[in-house]
């Protein structure tokens, strides 16, 4: 099958000239890339860079700070091919928490907002202001099947990555590959059907089949090897059963089920100490909740995905920030407009909560 999308991967040193050629494209907006920082960079794994026909057309380059905040320097696709998602693919690549600095005047603030980032400061540079933005979790808008480009759309203008399920036929290059569970469970597909798209789609986050009872560790492992061998950065474990956190690796993201109609399970408190954890799915008060818990239990909540908000939209309703609300007067007000403005709202609430230390997850329903 041929190669339709871009590939997200760690840069070499056999990248280096061309790293530095694309930074030029930007001098003025990107400074001096100097390359011996560079070389020590890509040497850390902090250089990511976006392949496509066999040829490098954007990178990223970021610092990893001790504190857990990825400190993002420089971030530039080749001018010949912008448009095409690259430049969000990269910063959401980025692992989250995130934080850069850019130019009141620089037009990238266009970009940077439009992506999610969210501008919490502007401060005193050395010739000019500086906007300050972050990204403490990703939001991904999860949905597959549509009219046309519908739903990437929906994810972009709303700032948040798109994701679809492997069963689901991609309608842009997904950031985010879900495995439709109940279509596993009940064997219309496979592990190797999955793994196809995965070659197909090169998303940056993919997941193996849930983790349901201990038999199946052996089977998590070749799954995570399979995964890694095809590329993808995120790869998550989603726990379906006590003591499963433990058997998953510590580089892998650990993706708890927020309970829903659909599904769900919450692993205990210490299981997830000190882990990375994507939400699956549940309403943004589920997620809100859960999150503001397994923080509290010194968990990392770096990324969630959901669909809930479009779902409301076809009935008219959207997310104010707080709370679901219909509209009245309004019952003309487009679809897509409703699910843009809950998708932004959504995210802005989840990247609103703080570190918080002090609450658990004891008598959460």
């Amino acid at each position: 099958m041929p190669e339709t999308y871009p590939r997200i991967r760690h840069a070499t040193a056999a990248d280096v000239a061309r790293i530095l050629e694309l930074a030029r494209q930007y001098r003025d907006a990107l400074g001096y890339v100097h390359p011996v920082a560079l070389r020590e960079h890509i040497h850390r794994r902090t250089v990511l860079v976006a392949e496509w026909y066999g040829n490098v057309w954007g990178f990223v380059d970021y610092h990893a700070r001790r504190d857990g905040w990825q400190t993002i320097y420089h971030l530039a696709v080749d001018k010949h091919v912008t448009g095409q998602g690259i430049g969000r693919q990269l910063l959401y690549a980025v692992p989250c928490p995130m934080r850069l600095k850019v130019t009141t005047d620089n037009t990238a603030n266009v970009f940077y907002a439009g992506a999610g980032m969210q501008l919490v400061a502007t401060e005193a540079g050395k010739k000019r202001e500086l906007n300050v933005y972050e990204l403490r979790v990703l939001g991904i808008f999860c949905m597959g099947n549509g009219a046309g480009d519908t739903y990437p759309r929906i994810a972009r203008e709303s700032g948040l990555a798109y994701g679809t399920r492997s069963s689901e036929r991609a309608r842009a290059w997904p950031y985010m590959l879900d495995i439709d569970w109940r279509k596993h469970s009940a064997g219309k597909l496979t592990w190797q059907d999955y793994m196809q798209q995965v070659a197909r789609y090169h998303p940056v986050q993919a997941m193996c089949v849930d983790y349901e009872h201990p038999g199946q560790r052996r089977q998590l492992y070749q799954q995570i090897r399979d995964l890694h061998a095809a590329g993808v950065l995120r790869i998550m474990v989603c726990p379906k059963f006590p003591g499963a956190v433990a058997h998953i690796p510590h580089w892998c993201i650990v993706a708890v089920s927020v309970p829903s109609s659909y599904a769900g399970f919450i692993p205990d408190s210490d299981e997830l100490t000190g882990r990375r954890v994507h939400l699956l799915g549940g309403s943004p008060h589920a997620q809100r909740r859960w999150m503001l818990r397994m923080q509290g239990a010194g968990a990392k909540v770096v990324s969630f995905d959901g669909n809930s908000h479009e779902k409301k939209a076809q009935q008219m309703g959207w997310f104010d920030g707080a709370q679901w609300r219909v509209t009245g007067e309004q019952k003309t007000a487009p679809y897509e407009s409703l699910c843009i403005d809950s998708g932004r709202n959504i995210l802005r609430m989840m990247n609103a909560i703080h570190d918080v230390r002090q609450l658990g997850l004891e008598g959460i329903a």
